[in-house]
């Protein structure tokens, strides 16, 4: 398997092998993965809690207004930190799946705080996949991704290009910060440094039962 850095490598590694039929991609945002996506599948739709140009159902992820088994592939990327209750939130991804359907999540363990609207949680390994499992999944892959480099990359980012800071970064500086954060991906990418339990995020590809 591909080495995974990003959760955009983790889209194109799983949704082309997992994803299929009708899909819902909840916590959207502006949708940036939606042309990997749709290569995969056969209809994709998107909700988020903020409206926008890229959401198709403005609606909060723990109270979803589609009927039961209504989707074959349900996609949540880094949302489920945002939620004050996760546990609500997976249950009702687990509504809207149909039976054997799949859910391709993403979720952050050792990134800086960043509210949009809420941070409230981190998720190891072990606790992404309790999550899942005790809510009536079952668990076909589970893993992490971004290592020790990967990690350092996101809190440099996160100080000197914070994205959820609507401020103006001087366009040389961020060029320089850029260039820092993509040399420390790449030190991931090589294997620098390996640590199985220092990692930026997990993901999972869970299946209803």
């Amino acid at each position: 398997m591909k080495k995974l850095i990003q959760t955009r490598d983790v889209v194109k590694q799983f949704v082309p092998i997992y994803a299929k039929g009708h899909s819902l991609d909840v916590g959207a945002g502006t949708a940036k993965y939606k042309e990997i996506i749709e290569k995969s599948v056969s209809s994709y739709k998107t909700s988020d809690i903020y409206d926008g140009p890229g959401v198709d159902y403005v609606e909060d992820i723990k109270n979803l207004s589609f009927n039961d088994n209504s989707f074959n592939t349900v996609f949540c990327f880094q949302v489920l930190e945002h939620v004050d209750d996760a546990e609500k939130a997976v249950s009702e991804i687990n509504r809207v799946l149909k039976t054997g359907g799949t859910c391709i999540a993403t979720a952050p363990f050792l990134i800086p705080g960043h509210c949009d609207p809420g941070d409230f949680r981190r998720f190891p390994r072990e606790g992404f996949r309790h999550l899942f499992e005790k809510n009536n999944f079952k668990i076909l892959e589970c893993g992490s991704y971004g290592g020790f480099f990967t990690v350092i990359g996101e809190f440099t980012k996160f100080i000197f290009l914070n994205p959820y800071k609507k401020k103006k970064h001087n366009r040389i500086k961020s060029k320089i910060f850029f260039s820092i954060v993509k040399l420390f991906y790449f030190f991931d990418k090589i294997g620098l440094i390996k640590n199985h339990d220092f990692y930026a995020n997990v993901y999972i590809i869970a299946q209803k039962i």
